[in-house]
């Protein structure tokens, strides 16, 4: 009788043991075929194409867009977990459009949606963060110089204090012709006055604080400036587009702390990666650190920290040096002159 129990008591422990395997397989394949589609990119490809990547492959009979403003005509070619959208019509380079959309994966799950994207530029110039303050005073707020390297039209560009994934303040430009040699100055902490106009036309139209008569000026609407001492600056060619230009500032060091590599903070840390893996920043070592950046302990409202007369572009911190105290260029050549404490 005893061993009848412990052979039934065995095959039972068994019978457990062989099904918990298949069962919690069955279940992460459950759950997989019922969570929908998510959105794992989406880009502008050209002035007629945007596309949107999925986590699922998508069934090509169930994809379903709007456009507005409208582009014309659209139709979609689905590629496994890759949907093209294409339109009849040119995009205008710098409009703001919204696209909404709706697709099914095999299992019938869907996923409806909507965003934003900006006309695609074919003409995105050639732009250098040439000269910028982190600190601000009563007459003189933080700006930032661009020095434009090549012609093209800035319909589009965005400027963030961040990165495009994580950033405390945007400005999206309007469509403004420029050309090699010109300056945009960027000001980061407006008063919010009437007299601050971005000039896409003129270059003496706008007036405010830091104003400049030959370059052109543009304003961040409700901008409270940048951060003083730890931060970053990047310029793309659309929001989701490339990567133009970066700088990397930092007055820490890697044993300023251990969690954050010395950076301070998690979206600090963050920022500094994400710049350093698109090829924006360099640094030395096998990871970016606060020493690759540069150093603006020195730097005031009117030590600005310049790139040289020549706008020379390495992508690292070696290209930068602090001016003397009022010696800030903003919409003219760079000083070569440095700060001796």
């Amino acid at each position: 009788m005893y061993r009848t129990v412990f052979y039934a008591v065995v095959f039972a422990y068994l019978v457990i043991l062989f099904s918990c395997a298949p069962i919690e397989s069955k279940i992460s394949e459950t759950s997989q075929n019922i969570a929908p589609p998510k959105i794992l990119e989406f880009k502008v490809l050209e002035s007629r194409q945007v596309e949107f990547v999925f986590s699922k492959k998508i069934h090509a009979s169930s994809v379903s867009f709007e456009i507005s403003p409208t582009l014309g005509d659209i139709y979609s070619e689905v590629n496994g977990e890759s949907v093209v959208i294409k339109s009849s019509e040119e995009q205008t380079p710098g409009t703001e459009y919204f696209i909404k959309g709706r697709v099914r994966d095999k299992h019938g799950n869907t996923l409806s949606f909507s965003t934003k994207f900006y006309g695609f530029n074919p003409r995105v110039p050639g732009i250098l963060i040439n000269e910028f303050t982190t600190t601000n005073s009563a007459n003189h707020p933080e700006k930032i110089e661009l020095f434009i390297t090549a012609d093209g039209n800035m319909a589009g560009v965005v400027y963030y204090a961040g990165c495009g994934c994580r950033n405390d303040q945007e400005l999206i430009f309007p469509p403004v012709e420029v050309f090699r040699g010109e300056y945009i100055v960027i000001h980061t902490r407006p008063q919010g006055i009437p007299e601050e106009i971005n000039e896409t036309g003129a270059k003496d139209e706008s007036g405010g604080l830091g104003a400049t008569p030959h370059a052109r000026d543009f304003w961040v609407r409700g901008g409270r400036g940048l951060s003083t001492n730890n931060g970053a600056i990047t310029i793309f060619s659309s929001p989701g587009g490339n990567l133009l230009n970066a700088v990397i500032y930092s007055n820490r060091t890697s044993s300023s702390d251990e969690r954050y590599r010395g950076f301070g903070s998690t979206n600090m840390l963050h920022r500094a990666e994400c710049i350093a893996e698109m090829g924006g920043w360099l640094f030395e070592g096998e990871q970016i650190r606060p020493e690759d950046c540069i150093d603006p302990t020195l730097a005031t409202a009117t030590r600005s920290m310049n790139r040289n007369s020549n706008s020379d572009n390495t992508n690292t911190k070696h290209d930068w040096h602090i001016v003397p105290t009022s010696g800030h260029t903003f919409g003219r050549v760079n000083s070569d002159r440095v700060h001796n404490p």
